[in-house]
């Protein structure tokens, strides 16, 4: 129950309309500061290695080890797309995130809930 009311609380910073959000798991890239994960983009290509280099240069250049991070398995609902950035051929969505647990099996652990900024790939590709 308190989960549900805390969502409810937050779900305003997430988006302006009223349409309901659902809840996804996965990996995910964020950062603490929309900007800091519009850098991010402009840093990423391809693979993982690139990845951890891109969100270690961003952190390097906030002076801080947890400016920008992956979180593995991460519950989160996510708000309207912010920015786009394109770089190297490729193409990413910043949005804000609630990050409201860690799934661990079948059980989900809570986390404090803050908005965070997310990067997400998009595929621009015509099917």
């Amino acid at each position: 129950m308190k989960f549900v009311i805390c969502l409810s609380l937050l779900s305003p910073l997430l988006c302006v309309s009223a349409q309901a959000r659902d809840i996804e798991v996965g990996t995910v890239l964020t950062c603490d500061t929309q900007r800091q994960a519009e850098r991010v983009g402009t840093l990423l290509h391809g693979d993982a290695q690139n990845v951890a280099s891109a969100v270690s240069e961003v952190n390097a250049e906030e002076h801080s080890r947890t400016a920008c991070g992956i979180v593995n398995a991460a519950a989160y609902v996510r708000g309207t797309d912010l920015a786009t950035v394109r770089a190297k051929g490729e193409t990413f969505q910043i949005a804000p995130i609630l990050l409201i647990g860690i799934v661990e099996g079948t059980d989900m652990q809570s986390v404090p809930q803050k908005v965070s900024f997310a990067v997400f790939k998009i595929d621009e590709r015509m099917a």
